[in-house]
């Protein structure tokens, strides 16, 4: 019987701790209104500082430049944690979809690679912050 309740209190204390540990590493974060990009340090992609994200409630992502010529326009899908972008319009189109995990809030966030099968929005996205404007 002391055995069982040990093994009841260790699975217990892994499942605590476990739900603590993946809530500290990614959110189910669903972005709602416009973000601008902010790069970490040490960023050699292209200059995004002036780009305009909008995610609207039809989990429609749009990123537009300054002059409002669309960059590209991307549907959304969220699973525990986990936003995968589906590209179909603008000048910056990947033709299959990317998975990433959320890390942060609605405010403040960053993508985490998980799958993406498109080298350039690979090697850009997760050295993004995604900053809520407003």
């Amino acid at each position: 019987m002391k055995s069982l309740r040990l093994c009841v209190a260790v699975a217990l204390i892994a499942l605590v701790g476990g739900a603590s540990a993946s809530a500290q590493t990614s959110t189910s974060v669903i972005p709602r209104g416009t973000y601008a990009f902010v790069p970490d340090s040490g960023y050699g992609g292209p200059d995004v500082s002036e780009l305009t994200i909008l995610f609207g409630d039809d989990n429609i992502m749009v990123v537009t430049a300054p002059d409002g010529s669309l960059i590209v326009k991307s549907r959304l899908s969220f699973a525990v944690g986990v936003m995968t972008l589906n590209d179909f319009e603008g000048a910056n189109v990947c033709q299959v979809a990317g998975k990433y995990r959320v890390v942060g809030d609605v405010k403040t966030f960053k993508l985490a690679l998980v799958e993406d099968g498109c080298p350039d929005r690979s090697a850009i996205v997760p050295a993004l912050k995604w900053v809520r404007q407003g």
